[in-house]
């Protein structure tokens, strides 16, 4: 049991490096479904993809040359995270990404980051945590971003598709890390 555990968390922190030496960054998005009375009923969990267009702009806020008013305060849901035909398997976000690939028109789709579900776990961690109600939505989700302030894109996500339709009821929660990890 023990020795499971040693080579999974061997393995995590082995992926974790390598997606920050390549990015710059560690990040994790859980996508958990619920149906009506709360209860899970499917839970995804995978790496984002901070975007081209994100990694620069957040390069240029550290090293001053670009103003420091950006800020990532929005996050948006799509549909456009799954081939036709394939609802359960996302399409991989790309480097060249610049937000959804099919927005949702709903109002609920696309919301301003509130402070309360924004946390730092650590001093090198920024946790946001959303939840998405079929009422607000009616339609079915599979792709995610995050924005700047001014709707320029920083990281996107896609996952399998989840209902969220008003007639079924139940909600998505989101949880997005990104952490900047040191690896040398």
């Amino acid at each position: 049991m023990k020795l499971n555990k040693i080579i999974k968390d061997i393995f995590t922190t082995r992926q974790k490096k390598a997606v920050v030496a390549t990015h710059g960054y560690a990040s994790n998005v859980k996508v958990i479904a619920r149906n009506t009375q709360g209860k899970i009923v499917s839970c995804y969990e995978g790496h984002n993809r901070i975007v081209a267009t994100g990694r620069i702009r957040d390069t240029n806020i550290l090293y001053g040359s670009q103003t420091t008013n950006l800020s990532i305060t929005k996050i948006k849901v799509g549909k456009g995270g799954t081939p036709a035909g394939d609802p359960f398997n996302p399409i991989p976000p790309s480097d060249t990404d610049e937000g959804l690939a099919t927005p949702i028109a709903s109002a609920g789709a696309s919301r301003t980051i509130q402070s309360s579900e924004k946390s730092k776990p650590s001093a090198t961690t920024i946790r946001y945590d959303f939840i998405f109600q079929a009422t607000n939505i009616n339609d079915y989700v599979n792709e995610a971003v995050l924005t700047f302030n001014d709707d320029v894109c920083f990281a996107r996500h896609t996952f399998p598709s989840q209902p969220l339709l008003a007639d079924y009821g139940g909600s998505i929660e989101i949880i997005w890390e990104i952490s900047n990890v040191n690896v040398g």
